[in-house]
């Protein structure tokens, strides 16, 4: 009896060996940071490289002038133009037809080889997100390692810096009898707005900055004289969602849980204990931050005999094709993303240790 067709199996477009139907849906550890420059400015480059320029935006007062006066003369907002070369990460795995017709799938309890592929498929998309997440988030925090001590099995080295705002805590964050309300935030949301212009909204920390803001007693008088201040003083920890409510410094407080393993099991956060990052609003983010995402080509027809006088281009970010292979018979998936975070205006962001 005939077994599925190939493009049956993998959702292919005619005519082409990309696989439409693999599994899109991300897991949201591997997106926090992801998501934050998805909202920034969107770019397109048609090469293998990226050019982006930086913002500086002139913050003195407008001259006021009689009603017959001419207008005076403004400065242009000045740029200045980066470059650098995009990420391209690559995986394949391959899939033997044994495992896809004769031995049990995931989840199932008979041979179904659709449902291998999609894990398959699945399994290379969030290991590549991961990646994506740590470049992001690695960008946000000022300065884009590339190298195979950052990313285990990378073959290409680059950095890029970007001149984001810090901060400097006057006292540390972990001393319980730190002024954090009264003082610290004050001193963070401020300085935000002086250097940037903007106004500060976002403040993105992970758990254990939150458990020191849980132990810290400037925090707890503050919650003492608000609404909500049993739910606070009653709950196992200080959840950014409780924070926002208690309107913490005027900031809408964001976690960061996700973690990276390496090669040998270590478990790695993907920001630091000891930051917290400040950013505006949503709608400013386009002005702040951008993703730059890349394109590629495949051999249209990779099991004819015209596999390699065809080609199609994969659209612009994640894309998978296979092509079958012999010994053992199966086939072999690819999955790649191609792509940049870039920082637009590096004031918009502060970076500030806490510790």
């Amino acid at each position: 009896m005939a077994g599925p067709s190939i493009e049956d199996l993998l959702g292919i477009r005619p005519l082409t060996t990309l696989i439409q139907s693999f599994d899109e849906t991300e897991n949201p550890q591997n997106k926090f940071f992801t998501s934050l420059f998805e909202k920034g400015e969107q770019a397109r480059p048609p090469g293998d490289g990226f050019r982006w320029d930086e913002l500086v935006y002139p913050r003195g007062l407008a001259p006021i002038v009689g009603p017959d006066s001419p207008h005076p003369r403004a400065a242009r907002t000045d740029l200045k133009v980066r470059s650098s070369p995009m990420a391209c990460i690559k995986l394949h795995t391959d899939v033997s037809a044994r495992r896809l017709f004769k031995q049990r799938a995931p989840g199932r309890d008979v041979a179904d080889a659709a449902a291998v592929i999609r894990y398959e498929l699945k399994n290379l998309r969030q290991r590549i997100a991961k990646s994506i997440e740590k470049m992001c988030a690695r960008t946000l925090l000022g300065k884009l390692v590339v190298n195979a001590k950052e990313f285990e099995g990378s073959e290409v080295e680059f950095t890029v810096d970007h001149a984001v705002n810090t901060y400097a805590r006057k006292a540390p964050w972990t001393d319980p009898a730190t002024q954090i309300v009264e003082d610290e935030l004050p001193n963070l949301t401020d300085q935000y707005a002086r250097d940037s212009g903007l106004l500060p909204t976002t403040a993105i920390i992970n758990v254990e900055v939150e458990k020191d803001l849980r132990k810290n007693e400037d925090l707890k008088k503050f919650c003492a004289n608000n609404a909500i201040a049993p739910y606070v003083l009653q709950s196992k920890t200080v959840t950014t969602d409780l924070l926002s409510a208690l309107g913490l410094g005027g900031l809408r407080w964001q976690k960061s849980i996700g973690y990276y393993s390496d090669s040998k099991g270590g478990l790695t956060r993907f920001l630091a204990e000891n930051k917290v990052i400040v950013l505006p609003d949503e709608p400013e983010l386009p002005n702040v931050l951008g993703l730059a995402l890349g394109t590629s080509w495949v051999p249209r027809d990779l099991w004819g005999t015209e596999g390699q006088l065809n080609w199609v281009e994969m659209p612009a970010g994640y894309c998978a094709y296979s092509e079958t292979i012999k010994s053992p018979a199966g086939i072999r998936l690819y999955a790649e993303w191609t792509g940049l975070p870039y920082v637009k205006f590096g004031k918009g962001i502060l970076v500030g240790t806490v510790e």
